[in-house]
């Protein structure tokens, strides 16, 4: 065995100084999904810059997940501005209010009602409980204290809406106060769902509704032919940013079994219009980010940002999501572990 001649058969066994052979790349690369990226593994190892132990994480999917929305409040302060800025970004353009009015404007809630929001981000969907779903007052919950003091600063002059810090698995509301919850792309981020479903059952009032839309992650794309690079930022960024990609496809029966009723369920498409600000923000971060942890190098990520800039002002540029919405109510007479 010869260093930089290839380690062999399992590429796992070999020590990391070691220089993957060109026979893991083209058996296993296929299962990472990119011929594209492939192509770019291949010219990394015959100049000699990737390490076997990163190769193999990549190449069989393991290279390891950090969402940074599971605990956002203990990331960097920066990171917590850079994601609110991201937020804000996604929450005002007029595609994501469409889908939210879409879901929103169904509900029928009583006079007086009040609807609280967990993981509440910057505000804009918490004011929407408001203006769309028709509550006397919205409550956000959110764990990042700098997202709740964005979200203040954004809503200070409205007496209607208010925000706090909490957890959304242990909130600290009364049982059976609530008329409404909500989570907007919220589930996606968290490990174990299931108990944020069991508190939001537990704070709302019998008869109350639970509104759940996320994103069914895995159709995001800005693929526009076959090896498209700038789809391989979108499917890293993707896949370092959300806990669960296929939430809403597993959210039926995690509903059913805290005991709640389900509701409608539909589909809501979006396409990125005009500058695509938001898929913007998903390319540079996911370029950043494959620069961080070694993939590419600081120049290929400034040419790919590029790219994606001149797609947007060459009308070149697509970038489509699936989300899906889900209603679900607590019944009548419903108790808590139902």
């Amino acid at each position: 065995m010869v260093a930089g001649g290839g380690c062999g058969r399992p590429c796992g066994d070999a020590p990391s100084r070691l220089i993957p052979s060109l026979y893991d790349i083209e058996k296993d690369g296929v299962a990472f999904g990119s011929p594209l990226l492939l192509a770019m593994l291949r010219g990394r190892i015959l100049g000699g810059s990737l390490r076997c132990d990163s190769m193999a994480q990549v190449l069989k999917g393991r290279w390891p997940m950090s969402d940074p929305y599971a605990d956002l409040a203990a990331q960097d302060e920066a990171l917590q501005e850079r994601i609110a800025d991201a937020m804000d970004t996604r929450c005002r353009e007029p595609e994501q209010i469409a889908i939210r009015a879409a879901y929103l404007a169904d509900i029928r809630l009583p006079a007086g009602a009040l609807a609280v929001e967990f993981g509440s981000g910057t505000g804009h969907v918490t004011k929407d409980l408001v203006k769309l779903a028709g509550a006397a007052h919205a409550l956000g919950l959110e764990p990042s204290p700098v997202m709740v003091a964005r979200a203040r600063r954004h809503f200070a002059n409205a007496a209607d809406v208010s925000f706090e810090t909490a957890d959304a698995k242990a909130t600290g509301l009364a049982t059976g106060s609530v008329d409404m919850v909500l989570m907007h792309t919220l589930l996606c981020h968290v490990p174990g769902p299931q108990d944020v479903i069991r508190e939001a059952f537990r704070v709302l009032k019998p008869g109350g509704v639970l509104a759940i839309c996320d994103g069914d992650y895995d159709t995001a794309t800005c693929q526009i032919a076959d090896f498209d690079p700038l789809d391989q930022l979108v499917r890293f960024m993707i896949h370092q940013n959300v806990t669960n990609l296929w939430i809403m496809r597993q959210i039926g029966a995690m509903l059913a079994g805290a005991g709640f009723e389900l509701g409608q369920r539909r589909s809501h498409g979006y396409v990125a219009q005009g500058d695509a600000a938001y898929f913007q923000t998903v390319i540079e971060r996911g370029a950043d980010r494959m620069t961080e942890t070694g993939l590419l190098f600081e120049e290929t990520a400034q040419a790919l940002k590029a790219e994606a800039r001149k797609r947007v002002s060459k009308d070149r540029f697509f970038g489509f999501m699936s989300y899906v919405s889900q209603m679900a109510y607590k019944p009548q007479g419903g108790q808590v572990g139902a």
